[in-house]
């Protein structure tokens, strides 16, 4: 299996551990966009979910949950994590994929895209085509 990105964050997700909660920004996000949106059923997508910081509070607050990374150690980790939370991986999917072309990796349609600083990394001209494809896959009235 490859790994997809930066080879630095394979590096770091293997070598250390790193970033198990969610920053403050995060929580807002999710708190604001779960009374906003009000329904019962959401979906959201965590793009770079790393070791899955903000995965575990989304799936914790907002119930089904995709995670995707280009890591396979961080992927790895989120598991683990979960599991010293005590919180279930049974409404979470896991998806090994390269973030700046998320349609070749993603088949559903989200009400909540989350991305906790892991665009940024990439260049311009990436960071703006992974958005294009990011929206596509934004149902209406969606929240990014």
């Amino acid at each position: 299996m490859n790994n997809y990105g930066d080879p630095i964050w394979e590096l770091i997700f293997s070598s250390r551990s790193w970033g198990k909660y969610p920053p403050e920004e995060v929580i807002r996000f999710i708190m604001y966009v779960k009374h906003y949106l009000k329904r019962k059923k959401l979906l959201c997508l965590d793009i770079g979910c790393g070791i899955g910081s903000c995965t575990w509070f989304i799936a914790k607050e907002i119930g089904k949950v995709v995670a995707m990374d280009g890591s396979k150690s961080a992927l790895c980790n989120l598991k683990k994590i979960f599991k010293e939370f005590d919180i279930s991986l049974e409404n979470v999917e896991l998806v090994h994929g390269d973030i700046i072309f998320p349609e070749n990796y993603l088949n559903n349609s989200f009400d909540i895209l989350v991305d906790n600083y892991s665009l940024y990394a990439n260049s311009a001209i990436n960071i703006r085509r992974a958005y294009l494809q990011y929206y596509h896959l934004l149902n209406r009235g969606g929240i990014f």
